[in-house]
């Protein structure tokens, strides 16, 4: 994999990656490893499971409410850490960045890529689908933005850059066919919330942006057929490369990157 360079160094630098068990946030998760970092993971289902097997039934879903359990990562070395939570659980994922701290003193950057789609026609979406979209997609990267937020405001002094990648999506701003409504919904409020965040956040040294990656083969996709769709595949390995490129250039702040093989 060709890797893009020329950003700030990431030697020791300590960063955390939600949706780590599989697809976009495990690659991202190798890269920024292989660049000297020390990658936090967190998913809600157990790494040995999830990545081993790739049987989403045969994971360990952790139950909402309960406190960060760390799974037994010495078994992928790319991860310093790993939390199984659900990152749309505010007190678990407060708690999982007080045990960070303790532990690892700072955290330099956050990549929000934890997400759930329910490919269904919006009227037959039931109540646990909706919330389970809201509170994974949406919440969660607000849950973990702010709590990263204030621990980061507690080493202004100590660290000049920050960074937060949000990890969204075309469907939030362009017309798709149907079964993509409450996920579109989404992904939609994220764009508002990455604009908000950057221009809030920059004055403490936060810098927030956003990778908007094309149709991308993962196990969330599974189900699609990318050629009776006409759907044109993006390279996972290009949407990782611009994740590390905004966490690491100060330059870049409040920008919406697409990464898409030429959706329009």
């Amino acid at each position: 994999m060709t890797t893009i360079t020329g950003g700030a160094s990431l030697l020791n630098k300590v960063v955390i990656v939600t949706g780590v068990s599989r697809g976009i946030g495990n690659h991202v998760a190798k890269l920024f490893h292989s660049q000297g970092a020390k990658v936090i993971g967190v998913s809600r289902t157990s790494m040995l499971t999830s990545i081993s097997q790739h049987d989403e039934e045969a994971t360990q879903v952790v139950v909402e409410g309960q406190h960060p359990s760390h799974a037994q990562h010495h078994h992928h070395s790319y991860l310093s850490d790993h939390y199984a939570i659900n990152v749309g659980d505010y007190d678990a994922v407060n708690h999982m960045f007080r045990e960070i701290k303790n532990k690892h003193s700072a955290a330099h950057v956050l990549v929000n890529c934890a997400g759930v789609s329910r490919d269904a026609l919006f009227a037959r979406l039931n109540h646990h689908d909706i919330r389970d979209m809201i509170g994974v997609n949406l919440e969660g990267t607000i849950y973990m933005s702010r709590a990263f937020t204030k621990l980061a405001m507690t080493l202004k002094n100590q660290v000049d850059d920050f960074s937060i990648t949000n990890v969204g999506s075309p469907v939030g701003s362009l017309m798709f066919p149907t079964g993509t409504s409450v996920y579109a919904t989404t992904k939609a409020a994220l764009n508002g919330l990455t604009k908000s965040l950057s221009a809030e956040l920059l004055p403490y040294g936060i810098r927030v942006n956003m990778v908007r990656p094309g149709f991308v083969r993962t196990d969330m996709t599974k189900s699609i057929d990318f050629e009776a769709r006409g759907l044109k595949e993006t390279n996972i390995d290009d949407v990782a490369n611009a994740i590390l490129y905004l966490s690491t250039n100060k330059g870049m702040n409040g920008c919406i990157m697409d990464v898409n093989s030429g959706l329009a």
